[in-house]
């Protein structure tokens, strides 16, 4: 009996893994046929597939052509390729089968990528989402990914500050801040939720698409990360298909947008005599001197230029090969990417302190199909940065570049010593050149295994399926120091503990990682051509380390259903129920639902014959969803109590003393968010695409520290315990706009628009009411934006807004708190009228907050014959913002002069009734430089994002080549910029000159298709 079992057993097993060249032997007929557009054009790549029957697919070639068995019994195929309606068909043994597909601009039949892993059609989603095609992101020139989606996906708010080779990401937002808390969107890679995964590293080359989740129905899913929305960026895969091999390379020129502009050195020289006089101090330079500096007989610099290139390179080189049958489909690709930096370095015999980056990007996709119910894919993504700079990092040289005045000598002698002066203990020469070096190591590896099973053969429609992730980031440095004598221009040494050492290694290492599991039942069923119901029940479990930290946990139990009846009606349900370990047990776990609609009107027998409306439907959609995000502090519900080292006692007795730091709250919870979001979508003569949302979003139980509370209980106030009493609300709206037209000419023309606004309020932050102390505005924060900034009105109602002379003071019978005005100080408005000048005086200043309130986007392609041509604008607008610091204020360092503070107040300008913009020059504190209207200015812009023209090799010629396609083409980005910002040489999205540039990048490639 024991025998006879196992021999079952076995056969069981074989049975389960033949099953499917079981059923391929069944096989009694071929098929063929061609597939073409409206044009009459062969469509290459599409999908002809038996319906409910998968493992019977094929594609077409680039003839339009293909050839595929079918079961016994079958007789209806269906094509699909993105861009055109599906098609299903009838077919007649041993007759060609012929498709002509009628091209879809609503995209109703396009699958969408969305939360979980699923895939729902365009037409009959309930959901906010917005979509850019990995082929247009490849348009951009750029080292880093994520500035590639900057001005292309609705709602998006993206923020660069720098383009620093391997730190050039960008800061997004989607539908602005719904909270002060935990506002970044949580990024998903191919389905699996990628906290710690830096999606900058990604090859643009390597991406199917990138997609925002932005409303309660389409993000609810991904539990309390999930509140400020989900970038969802889908990788390629490999098509059923003969293998292609496409290879990509370009070579880039790279610029600042705005290089800083200082006045020369026999003008900075006056200006700074200037600025002591106005001190009370005595000139620094003599007459012969600034002579000397003006004609050049006198050495003097600008510093940036002697340290920062005009310009720096980059290359990248792509190759991706996929294929597949119905077996195996496969895609592999490899990236490289090779940087340089402005700054300018010098190699010497031990080490090159040059900043370069050397990035690899390797992306293997592989789907497998087992059996005829069980399928399995296995995704792999490395990437490897490789960064070689000086000891010292971008932010200290680049602070470091005005430290010294343009009239020192340098910057090394004749003989290579190194000269500085003795106000500057770090000259900008010797951080970059002689004080060692760092080869910084970084990987990137995210895996994810998953398995479905169909049980079609216990029910149509049913099955389940399993996935593991795993993410990990690994970081090394090696570094060596050393140091180096420092010189006076005279040859005499300064600071003199600093001497020529050799070379001193060492290392730092860090690793992170998060692995998690998903598991899903689902139910996909169509009933009587009519009834479509789409259902699962999903559990997710996740673990991650980062830092050194405990590991944190989370674990949810998520379920959707979704109704829809005959195309038209859709109505959607969704919950999670989630588990966190931030809060104290009794409170980690929350249950958030959602619901959703979607009226698709145009399928409606009174318009569905009509000839001017291809598509409309209204959606709807309301829930709540939980934020866990609050702060970096973990386990906010216990007290910090730490027993700490306290030092000797009385020299003889090491002593230990208990701290006690941030009080703890037991009953912290969930923040809770109420979202809002009605839409329509429309596409009018199947050309002109219209998507309008509205979106409300109602943040309430908001984590905050109650300053309201007395200070005179011995806790300060950064240690007051979170609690949930913070409100906040978020509203807006999204519009995007298409057209997409074929002319007879040949001409074909796809312009897009986007735009996206928002505006948020702190309705109560427990924020102390200060009108008892005489505040002229009481409340800093409740009642405005988040990040709402202050300063001081400026009083014109002298004619200038300066005070004039000693006796303008004296006469106003001010008080003033901090610096005191000196005459061609800024006057200000005493707001309260309580005969004092401080901050209860100080106003909200228009449009000064943390986001823009309007994003926008737009771009037009046009392709004819074999040219093709892109350009793409992207702008802000609705900002403001303060500026400070060096290139700003005049007393930066040993003051940093610019076109701003060439007419500075002085008594001989005013006397002249010369123009003055700029008050009077200091070299320390002035009661100018403080928090005023003056300092603060519109930062709007916009940019001619980029650009590009292409020409194809006509196939005649590059099919001597043995190429399928040969494209050349030449491209731009960030080449042209307008803003309304008052301080020049500054681009828009930075606010001093010590900041490393971002690029304008010109760039010429090569696209190869085998």
């Amino acid at each position: 009996m024991y025998m006879k079992n196992r021999i079952i057993t076995l056969l069981c097993i074989v049975c389960l893994f033949t099953g499917n060249e079981v059923c391929r032997a069944q096989v009694q007929e071929v098929i063929s046929g061609v597939v073409r557009n409206e044009s009459n054009e062969p469509l290459d790549g599409a999908i002809i597939s038996v319906p409910d029957n998968p493992e019977y697919t094929t594609s077409s070639d680039k003839d339009g052509k293909f050839i595929m068995e079918i079961p016994s019994g079958a007789s209806m195929v269906i094509c699909k390729i993105p861009g055109y309606r599906n098609q299903t068909m009838k077919f007649t043994l041993n007759k060609p089968v012929e498709f002509c597909l009628i091209s879809d601009i609503a995209g109703q039949d396009t699958s969408l990528e969305v939360a979980m892993l699923q895939k729902e059609r365009k037409g009959g989603y309930t959901g906010a989402i917005s979509t850019v095609q990995g082929e247009e992101l490849v348009k951009t020139p750029n080292s880093g990914f994520s500035a590639t989606l900057t001005g292309r996906l609705t709602g998006l708010t993206s923020i660069q500050s720098t383009s620093t080779p391997a730190d050039d990401a960008t800061t997004m937002y989607i539908r602005g801040l719904n909270s002060i808390n935990g506002n970044s969107p949580l990024v998903v890679l191919d389905g699996i939720p990628a906290p710690l995964f830096d999606m900058n590293t990604l090859d643009a080359n390597t991406v199917e698409s990138v997609s925002i989740l932005k409303d309660a129905a389409a993000k609810a899913l991904y539990g309390p990360r999930a509140s400020s929305g989900v970038i969802l960026i889908t990788t390629k895969r490999g098509e059923i298909g003969r293998t292609k091999v496409n290879v990509n390379m370009d070579f880039s020129i790279q610029q600042a947008t705005q290089r800083p502009k200082i006045v020369s050195t026999g003008e900075y020289a006056q200006m700074r005599n200037q600025a002591l006089l106005n001190d009370g101090g005595t000139p620094l330079y003599s007459l012969y001197e600034i002579a000397g500096f003006t004609d050049g007989t006198m050495p003097g610099h600008d510093w940036y230029d002697t340290f920062m290139n005009d310009a720096a390179s980059m290359q990248r080189y792509n190759v991706n090969i996929s294929g597949g049958n119905n077996r195996v489909k496969y895609l592999v690709n490899a990236g490289y990417l090779h940087q340089n930096s402005l700054i300018d370095a010098e190699k010497n015999d031990n080490y090159n302190p040059a900043l370069k980056l050397h990035r690899f990007n390797i992306l293997a996709n592989v789907d497998v199909t087992l059996h005829r119910y069980l399928n399995c894919f296995l995704n792999t993504n490395v990437t490897i940065d490789r960064i070689n700079q000086g000891y010292n990092g971008t932010g200290d040289i680049m602070n470091s570049i005005y430290q010294m005045a343009p009239t020192v000598p340098g910057p090394i002698t004749e003989d290579g010593k190194v000269i500085t002066a003795e106000y500057n203990e770090y000259p900008t020469y010797g951080l970059i050149n002689r004080s060692g070096y760092s080869h910084q190591t970084g990987i990137n590896l995210n895996v994810a295994y998953g398995m479905n099973l169909d049980l079609g053969f216990l029910t149509k429609g049913l099955s389940v399926k399993g996935i593991v992730g795993y993410e990990a980031n690994y970081d090394g440095t090696i570094y060596g120091s050393t140091d180096y004598a420092r010189y006076a221009a005279n040859g005499s040494g300064l600071f003199g503990t600093h001497t020529t050492l050799p070379l001193s290694l060492s290392k730092t290492a860090n690793m992170r990682y998060f692995i998690n599991f998903q598991g899903f039942i689902n139910y996909n069923r169509i009933f009587g051509g009519k009834h479509e119901v789409d259902a699962f029940v999903s559990y997710f479990n996740e673990n991650m380390m980062k830092n050194g930290d405990l590991p944190y946990d989370r674990l949810s139990l998520m379920g959707h259903v979704k109704y829809g009846y005959d195309s038209r009606y859709y109505i959607q349900g969704d919950f999670t129920y989630d588990g966190t370990e931030q809060f104290k047990p009794g409170n980690r776990f929350k249950f958030f639902p959602t619901v959703s609609a979607a009226w698709v009107v145009s399928n409606e027998s009174f318009l569905k014959d009509t000839d001017w409306l291809s598509f409309l439907k209204i959606r709807a959609s309301a829930g709540w969803l939980g934020n866990d995000q609050i702060s970096d502090t973990r386990f906010l519900y216990a007290t910090d109590v730490r027993y700490k080292d306290a030092g000797y006692l009385l020299s003889n007795y090491y002593g230990f003393h208990t701290v006690e730091g941030m009080q703890g709250n037991p009953y912290i919870h969930y923040e809770e968010s109420f979202q809002q979001n009605y839409g329509i979508d429309v596409t009018l003569f199947n050309s002109l695409g219209i998507t309008f949302d509205y979106w409300n979003v109602k943040q309430t139980q908001m984590a905050i520290q109650n300053n309201s509370v007395s200070s005179a209980q011995g806790i300060a106030s950064e240690n007051l315990p979170f609690e949930n009493l913070g409100k906040m609300n978020n509203k807006g709206f999204d519009l995007e706009l298409s057209y997409i037209k074929n002319l007879k000419c040949g001409l074909r023309m796809t312009i897009r628009g986007n735009m996206g606004y928002n505006k948020n309020e702190v309705t109560d932050i427990k924020e102390l009411n200060r009108t008892a102390s005489g505040y002229y505005y009481p409340y800093r924060k409740t009642g405005y934006s988040a990040g709402q900034q202050f300063g001081y009105l400026i009083d014109y109602s002298n004619g200038n807004g300066y005070y004039n002379s000693q006796e303008e003071i004296d006469k106003s019978g001010l008080r003033f708190s901090g610096a005191s005005p000196r005459p061609g100080d800024f006057i200000y408005k005493d707001l309260n009228n309580d005969g004092n000048i401080d901050e209860r005086d100080q106003a909200p200043m228009d449009k000064a907050q943390t986001l823009p309130t309007l994003s926008y986007g737009g771009s037009i392609q046009l392709e004819y014959k074999n040219f093709d041509l892109y350009v793409q604008l992207q702008g802000v607008s609705g900002t403001a913002a303060y500026y400070s610091g060096c290139g700003i204020f005049d007393n930066a360092y040993q003051g940093v002069y610019t076109d701003l503070h060439r007419n500075a107040w002085t008594a001989d300008r005013y006397a002249a009734n010369e123009k003055i913009s700029y008050p009077a020059l200091t070299t320390g504190s002035s009661s100018s430089l403080q928090s005023n209207e003056f300092f603060y200015s519109k930062n709007n812009y916009m940019r001619l994002k980029n650009v590009v023209l292409g020409y194809t090799l006509p196939k005649r010629w590059s099919s001597k080549l043995k190429l399928e396609k040969m494209r050349f083409y030449i491209s731009g980005a960030n080449l042209l910029t307008t803003s309304p910002l008052k301080f020049d040489n500054l681009d828009p999205e930075q606010y001093s000159y010590s900041v490393y540039p971002i690029y304008r990048t010109f760039n010429i490639g090569l696209n190869l298709n085998f």
